[in-house]
């Protein structure tokens, strides 16, 4: 018997979640906001680029 049984409260119903502990919701957020399917490299976008070769002089 758990602690809020014996204190006549319920748990209420759990989400389904995944093995990291976040729900599904959560997840189908987290895929679109992580999407880096058409992500371009930093040496590929010319303002990071300058940045790169000024913190990396022998590049």
């Amino acid at each position: 018997m758990s602690k809020s049984e014996r204190h006549g409260q319920q748990k209420p119903p759990r989400q389904r979640t995944s093995s990291h502990n976040t729900t599904v919701a959560d997840e189908e957020i987290m895929k679109a906001e992580y999407d880096f399917s058409k992500a371009k490299r930093a040496k590929n976008v010319p303002h990071l680029a300058k940045l790169q070769a000024e913190s990396n002089p022998k590049k």
